[in-house]
């Protein structure tokens, strides 16, 4: 899915409250109509709470397709279970068909988003790392395997499993954003000030025990979604064994480590800024093997946290 707009909340909005609120007004009156309707709307309802950038707009929301997927269920299961399984009405009939057909395309999409959940053996060694933000909740609206799996990590298919002609380096790679105690990321969806946003400023902590092998510190901040020239904006690279590891989207001027210089896991290396283009302040981080630049083998993330929730490749976290 999109992960820096409200587009995908507002779909699942459109396409599946008004027939969930149809089918708890009038549920079908067959059995098997009601439980093929019960089971497509699980499906679809399970396939935005697990791909939508609901912290987007407020990360509470993503409650609300499990509670719309139970309603319909209940209620349609309740209102036939006396009913005949078989109905002899046509128009019946034509409804199971209608959702018979729609079983396939659903789960297909719900199983190409749970492989973005996972990482296969073929991926390589994972790197264990410490969260590089603390002191609040925070999660990653966007991340996960995106080489094998859809609509969870954008660097190299969409939602779709359309190429996107990103950064191959980054098919591991996560954003983060620290969010309010009430759920919101900032105060009002996508605003236009930096300071909106409860993740801009925020000190960005070093997730291993490195050297630092290249960085860059001069690209100024932008506002929200403007163009600062810079698909990554202002980074730092620490080689940490085998692995290179890519912090990136840093205010400006506010790194305090130099290249070169070895810096001890949870060492405060900058400040998380605004200076990628066409984007909101987040902190982007990803890990390769191989080396940073060029040819090099993209490697999950794995994090060492308090509070681990199963959502976006186990990467959502709360630290105290």
């Amino acid at each position: 899915m999109p992960w820096d707009t409200p587009v995908p909340v507002v779909v699942w909005a459109l396409i599946c409250i008004p027939p969930g609120v149809r089918a708890i007004l009038k549920p079908p009156a067959d059995k098997l109509s009601a439980s093929l309707l019960a089971l497509d709307t699980l499906l679809l309802n399970l396939y935005f709470a697990s791909t939508a950038p609901w912290a987007v707009v407020n990360y509470y929301l993503r409650a609300l397709p499990f509670l719309l997927a139970l309603a319909v269920m209940a209620r349609v299961i309740l209102a036939s279970r006396r009913q005949p399984l078989i109905p002899q009405e046509r128009r019946s009939r034509a409804l199971i068909m209608i959702l018979l057909v729609l079983v396939a395309p659903l789960a297909f999409l719900n199983a190409r988003a749970l492989q973005s959940y996972r990482y296969p053996e073929s991926a390589g060694p994972s790197m264990v790392a410490l969260p590089p933000l603390k002191g609040g909740w925070h999660v990653f609206i966007n991340g996960g395997n995106g080489l094998d799996g859809w609509g969870m990590n954008n660097a190299i298919r969409d939602w779709l499993g359309r190429q996107t002609g990103g950064n191959p380096a980054a098919a591991y790679g996560v954003d983060l954003v620290k969010l309010s105690a009430g759920g919101a990321m900032s105060r009002g969806i996508l605003p236009r000030d930096l300071h909106r946003y409860h993740t801009y400023d925020e000190q960005v902590y070093s997730p291993c025990l490195g050297e630092v092998v290249a960085l860059e510190d001069s690209i100024a901040d932008v506002q929200p979604f403007g163009d600062s020239g810079s698909s990554v904006g202002n980074f730092i690279v620490l080689r940490c064994a085998q692995f290179y590891v890519t912090l990136a989207n840093l205010r400006a001027h506010s790194i305090t480590v130099q290249k070169g210089e070895i810096v001890a896991a949870g060492a405060p290396l900058g400040r998380v800024g605004n200076s990628m283009a066409h984007t909101f302040p987040h902190l982007h981080m990803h890990v390769t093997t191989g080396g940073y630049t060029g040819t090099v083998q993209p490697a999950p993330i794995l994090f060492e946290t308090l509070f681990a929730f199963s959502h976006r490749a186990r990467n959502d976290f709360y630290v105290r």
